[in-house]
Protein backbone atom coordinates (compact mmCIF):
# COMPACT_ATOMS: atom_id res chain seq x y z
CA UNK A 1 0.00 0.00 0.00
CA UNK A 2 1.43 3.36 -1.04
CA UNK A 3 1.18 6.18 1.46
CA UNK A 4 0.66 9.73 0.30
CA UNK A 5 3.06 12.32 1.72
CA UNK A 6 0.12 14.54 2.64
CA UNK A 7 -1.27 11.82 4.88
CA UNK A 8 1.92 11.54 6.95
CA UNK A 9 1.68 13.32 10.27
CA UNK A 10 5.05 14.85 11.04
CA UNK A 11 3.98 16.08 14.46
CA UNK A 12 4.80 19.41 15.97
CA UNK A 13 8.51 19.43 15.06
CA UNK A 14 10.13 22.72 16.06
CA UNK A 15 13.54 24.23 16.75
CA UNK A 16 14.74 26.67 19.37
CA UNK A 17 18.06 28.25 20.34
CA UNK A 18 19.81 27.63 23.65
CA UNK A 19 23.00 29.09 25.10
CA UNK A 20 24.79 27.70 28.13
CA UNK A 21 26.04 30.91 29.66
CA UNK A 22 29.67 31.49 30.68
CA UNK A 23 29.09 31.18 34.43
CA UNK A 24 27.55 27.72 33.95
CA UNK A 25 29.93 26.59 31.21
CA UNK A 26 31.60 24.18 33.64
CA UNK A 27 28.27 22.27 33.71
CA UNK A 28 28.10 22.10 29.92
CA UNK A 29 28.13 18.28 29.69
CA UNK A 30 25.51 17.84 32.40
CA UNK A 31 23.23 20.42 30.77
CA UNK A 32 23.64 18.90 27.29
CA UNK A 33 22.89 15.45 28.71
CA UNK A 34 19.78 16.78 30.43
CA UNK A 35 18.58 18.24 27.14
CA UNK A 36 19.18 14.91 25.38
CA UNK A 37 17.50 12.99 28.22
CA UNK A 38 14.41 15.16 27.65
CA UNK A 39 14.21 14.07 24.01
CA UNK A 40 15.72 17.11 22.35
CA UNK A 41 17.82 16.53 19.26
CA UNK A 42 20.82 18.85 19.57
CA UNK A 43 22.18 20.48 16.42
CA UNK A 44 25.08 22.83 15.60
CA UNK A 45 26.52 22.83 19.12
CA UNK A 46 29.52 25.14 19.31
CA UNK A 47 31.70 26.67 21.99
CA UNK A 48 31.99 30.32 21.05
CA UNK A 49 33.53 33.53 22.30
CA UNK A 50 30.54 35.85 22.65
CA UNK A 51 30.76 38.91 20.41
CA UNK A 52 29.21 42.33 20.94
CA UNK A 53 27.40 42.04 17.60
CA UNK A 54 25.77 38.71 18.51
CA UNK A 55 24.89 39.66 22.10
CA UNK A 56 23.52 43.05 21.09
CA UNK A 57 21.19 41.46 18.55
CA UNK A 58 20.27 38.48 20.76
CA UNK A 59 19.19 40.66 23.65
CA UNK A 60 17.71 43.52 21.64
CA UNK A 61 14.41 41.65 21.33
CA UNK A 62 13.87 41.81 25.09
CA UNK A 63 11.76 44.60 26.55
CA UNK A 64 14.17 45.86 29.21
CA UNK A 65 16.93 48.01 27.68
CA UNK A 66 19.02 48.09 30.89
CA UNK A 67 18.97 44.29 31.20
CA UNK A 68 19.93 44.05 27.52
CA UNK A 69 22.95 46.31 28.02
CA UNK A 70 24.01 44.42 31.15
CA UNK A 71 23.78 41.07 29.33
CA UNK A 72 26.00 42.38 26.55
CA UNK A 73 28.55 43.87 28.95
CA UNK A 74 28.63 40.92 31.36
CA UNK A 75 28.99 38.18 28.72
CA UNK A 76 31.14 39.97 26.14
CA UNK A 77 34.33 38.07 25.30
CA UNK A 78 33.45 35.06 27.45
CA UNK A 79 33.01 31.45 26.31
CA UNK A 80 29.56 29.94 26.02
CA UNK A 81 28.07 26.87 24.37
CA UNK A 82 25.33 27.55 21.84
CA UNK A 83 23.18 25.13 19.90
CA UNK A 84 19.80 24.39 18.47
CA UNK A 85 17.36 22.06 20.18
CA UNK A 86 14.84 20.31 17.95
CA UNK A 87 11.85 18.08 18.51
CA UNK A 88 8.13 17.93 18.99
CA UNK A 89 6.75 21.04 20.71
CA UNK A 90 10.37 22.06 21.26
CA UNK A 91 9.81 25.77 21.92
CA UNK A 92 7.46 25.31 24.87
CA UNK A 93 9.20 22.22 26.26
CA UNK A 94 12.63 23.89 26.18
CA UNK A 95 11.24 27.02 27.80
CA UNK A 96 9.73 24.94 30.60
CA UNK A 97 12.79 22.72 31.13
CA UNK A 98 15.17 25.69 31.26
CA UNK A 99 13.00 27.78 33.56
CA UNK A 100 10.30 30.31 32.95
CA UNK A 101 11.66 33.10 35.16
CA UNK A 102 14.69 35.34 34.84
CA UNK A 103 15.99 34.83 38.39
CA UNK A 104 17.19 31.24 38.97
CA UNK A 105 15.69 30.96 42.46
CA UNK A 106 12.26 31.89 41.10
CA UNK A 107 12.34 28.94 38.67
CA UNK A 108 11.13 25.42 39.36
CA UNK A 109 13.67 23.42 41.42
CA UNK A 110 14.02 20.91 38.55
CA UNK A 111 14.75 23.57 35.92
CA UNK A 112 18.19 24.01 34.38
CA UNK A 113 18.27 27.64 35.50
CA UNK A 114 17.74 26.61 39.11
CA UNK A 115 20.02 23.56 39.19
CA UNK A 116 23.04 24.93 37.31
CA UNK A 117 23.16 28.64 38.11
CA UNK A 118 26.32 29.43 40.02
CA UNK A 119 25.31 32.89 41.25
CA UNK A 120 22.18 32.91 43.41
CA UNK A 121 22.11 36.56 44.41
CA UNK A 122 21.88 39.48 42.03
CA UNK A 123 25.12 41.19 41.06
CA UNK A 124 25.39 44.96 40.95
CA UNK A 125 26.31 46.38 37.55
CA UNK A 126 26.14 50.14 36.91
CA UNK A 127 23.96 50.59 39.97
CA UNK A 128 21.40 47.98 38.88
CA UNK A 129 20.76 44.50 40.25
CA UNK A 130 21.29 41.86 37.62
CA UNK A 131 20.57 38.10 37.89
CA UNK A 132 22.75 35.55 36.15
CA UNK A 133 21.06 32.33 35.15
CA UNK A 134 22.57 29.20 33.63
CA UNK A 135 20.99 29.10 30.21
CA UNK A 136 19.42 31.32 27.60
CA UNK A 137 16.48 29.79 25.80
CA UNK A 138 14.53 31.52 23.09
CA UNK A 139 11.12 32.84 23.84
CA UNK A 140 8.84 30.77 21.60
CA UNK A 141 8.04 33.75 19.37
CA UNK A 142 11.75 34.64 18.97
CA UNK A 143 13.15 31.16 18.28
CA UNK A 144 13.44 31.30 14.49
CA UNK A 145 15.01 34.79 14.49
CA UNK A 146 17.54 33.78 17.16
CA UNK A 147 18.45 30.62 15.26
CA UNK A 148 19.04 32.68 12.12
CA UNK A 149 21.20 35.13 14.11
CA UNK A 150 23.29 32.28 15.53
CA UNK A 151 23.68 30.59 12.15
CA UNK A 152 24.82 33.83 10.53
CA UNK A 153 27.20 34.86 13.31
CA UNK A 154 28.87 31.57 14.24
CA UNK A 155 28.07 28.86 11.71
CA UNK A 156 27.82 30.25 8.16
CA UNK A 157 30.68 32.74 8.63
CA UNK A 158 32.96 29.98 9.92
CA UNK A 159 32.10 27.76 6.97
CA UNK A 160 32.93 30.60 4.55
CA UNK A 161 36.25 31.25 6.33
CA UNK A 162 37.14 27.54 6.22
CA UNK A 163 36.29 27.39 2.49
CA UNK A 164 38.47 30.45 1.78
CA UNK A 165 41.34 29.01 3.83
CA UNK A 166 41.08 25.68 2.01
CA UNK A 167 41.12 27.37 -1.41
CA UNK A 168 44.19 29.40 -0.45
CA UNK A 169 46.10 26.22 0.47
CA UNK A 170 45.39 24.59 -2.91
Amino acid sequence: MMMMLDSLKLGDFERSLFMIKPDSYKYKNEILNELRDNNFELQYIRDVILSKNFLGKLYSAQDDEIVNLMNVEYFLGKTATIGIAAGESCKERLFELCGDKYAPDMCDKNSIRYKYSTIRKPILLHGHEFYINAIHRSLPQDAENEIELYMNEYIRNNIKEEDIGERQRI
